[in-house]
């Protein structure tokens, strides 16, 4: 049961996020949320609070990047709910191929309010993508 909501759930913050709908996002978020990018592109940082998350998504969803979901796990009881999922996202370039990179995130939530994002991308060119230099 606790995996079907989550997969439902998932399916509609997927929607939010590829249509850049920040505030449907971050309803579900703690005011104090921790989202962490790691890296060195244009996007990532350890950003805190709502504020810093809304311009992140922005930012995202202005690249035209669409993220599909290929599988996903999730583990833990409601007041300590872990979801794992692995990812593509695609990064259309004008003139050019479409740019896919694939990654995983982890999603730590708390009675149904997210408290914790990662995003992990494997992906040396992300920099370069990113920057508009490809």
């Amino acid at each position: 049961m606790l995996t079907f909501i989550a997969g439902q759930m998932m399916k509609l913050t997927v929607r939010w996020l590829n249509t850049g709908n920040a505030d449907a996002l971050l309803r579900m978020c703690s005011k104090d949320m921790r989202f962490v990018f790691p890296g060195r592109s244009p996007l990532s940082g350890d950003f805190r609070g709502k504020p810093e998350i809304r311009e992140w998504i922005h930012r995202w969803h202005a690249l035209g990047a669409v993220l599909q979901v290929h599988s996903f796990a999730v583990g833990g009881w409601p007041w300590n709910l872990r979801l794992y999922y692995r990812f593509t996202d695609t990064i259309p370039i004008p003139g050019k191929p479409d740019y896919v990179r694939s990654g995983s995130q982890f999603i730590r939530i708390k009675w149904g309010v997210v408290r914790e994002y990662w995003i992990f991308v494997d992906d040396p060119m992300t920099e370069v993508v990113e920057a508009g230099l490809l």
